[in-house]
């Protein structure tokens, strides 16, 4: 009990150095590079404290595992491996420990939903990858960028969140505005190591773009995805074309002025009226009402314990819309003050009443 009692002390104070800027800081050995990068394969957390974390420098770079080294040179920091590999627990703990995905100095990482943090990882670790000396329109090293095709920096694409304080999550965007959108992110993550499979050949996945090693069958499904290799990514799901059902809607209310925006009004109505005026006292009822909400929302019932996973800009827009009808149109509200239309589309697609008063607010 005083061993775990001590640990939670001294997790406690390396938090707290990383929050003020004043942890003390060690480079990695090799050896102690490649051997989190194999933790992190294996999906070994015990190596990932944040009181051993907090005295490394995360940021720096490393000799790149095999499945991601495009050459001799090929280097990555800890975080955009464990971002590539799907391990979105690893990125999570690296963010607290003071790691910076993005490269370029963005400073906002508690600032954002950590599920949301974690993809932002993944697609700056995708796009880092892919970088090639074509340049950006500002002269910097730039990578494609999906799904306008632009070569676009990474200083570029950052600059929403440089003045993020709160209110709409900002996104990655390109120099024309549009905005990332790329479902080969969302891979689950496997379970077993690949590193003791390599070495690598010439070809990767499409999805994951992880080197296909050597040994494997020329039918088998990608190792770090698990998606057949040479295969288009999927589609977007329908919680990714917000946007463009946002568009959609628009074409059509120009078309029906009056008949779409009625029927759509009604359903929206419909769907508020079936939430509860309040919640239940009873405990598990409410736990009743939270998975009834899961299995509706997501398609499956209440997440298993441990598998946190990164989130999408269109994907965080559906959480904690409120179990109330009061909750639900607090919600609807905030997210209208701040002009965030993603989180408005999917509050209108779960149900609000577009007539319920605002809540007053505390003198």
């Amino acid at each position: 009990m005083g061993r775990e009692q001590k640990r939670r002390q001294e997790a406690r104070k390396a938090k707290q150095l990383v929050q003020s800027g004043k942890a003390e800081r060690r480079p990695l050995l090799p050896e102690e590079a490649a051997d989190l990068f194999s933790a992190i394969d294996k999906g070994e957390v015990q190596s990932f404290g944040i009181a051993r974390l907090a005295g490394l420098r995360l940021d720096d770079l490393h000799q790149a595992p095999w499945c991601f080294a495009w050459g001799p040179a090929s280097r990555m920091t800890l975080a955009d491996f464990a971002a590539l590999r799907g391990r979105d627990s690893f990125v999570s703990a690296l963010i607290t420990a003071g790691a910076d995905p993005s490269g370029v100095g963005v400073q906002v990482w508690e600032k954002l939903p950590r599920a949301y943090a974690c993809w932002l990882a993944r697609a700056a670790a995708r796009l880092r990858l892919e970088a090639t000396p074509d340049t950006c329109r500002c002269g910097g090293p730039g990578a494609e960028f999906p799904p306008c095709g632009h070569r676009c920096c990474a200083r570029c694409f950052w600059s929403p969140f440089k003045d993020f304080v709160s209110g709409r999550l900002p996104e990655l965007t390109c120099f024309c505005g549009q905005r990332l959108e790329d479902s080969s992110l969302e891979f689950p993550a496997q379970r077993r190591g690949i590193l003791r499979l390599g070495p690598a050949s010439g070809e990767s996945c499409r999805t994951c773009r992880c080197r296909l090693p050597l040994s494997r069958d020329s039918d088998s499904a990608c190792l770090n995805c698990a998606q057949p290799p040479f295969a288009a990514p999927k589609p977007a799901k329908p919680a990714e074309r917000i946007a463009s059902a946002s568009s959609l809607c628009g074409d059509l209310s120009g078309l029906l002025p009056s008949c779409w925006r009625l029927w759509r009004r009604a359903r929206t109505v419909r769907r508020w009226k079936s939430l509860p005026e309040e919640l239940p006292q009873d405990l598990q009822e409410r736990q009743k009402l939270q998975a009834a909400w899961d299995l509706k929302a997501n398609g499956s019932g209440k997440r298993m314990a441990g598998a946190f996973k990164a989130l999408s800009p269109a994907q965080v827009a559906t959480e904690k819309l409120g179990l109330t009808r009061s909750a639900r149109s607090e919600r609807l509200r905030l997210a209208a003050e701040v002009g965030d239309a993603r989180r408005v589309e999917a509050l209108l697609e779960a149900g609000c009443d577009l007539d319920a008063p605002n809540a007053p607010r505390a003198s």
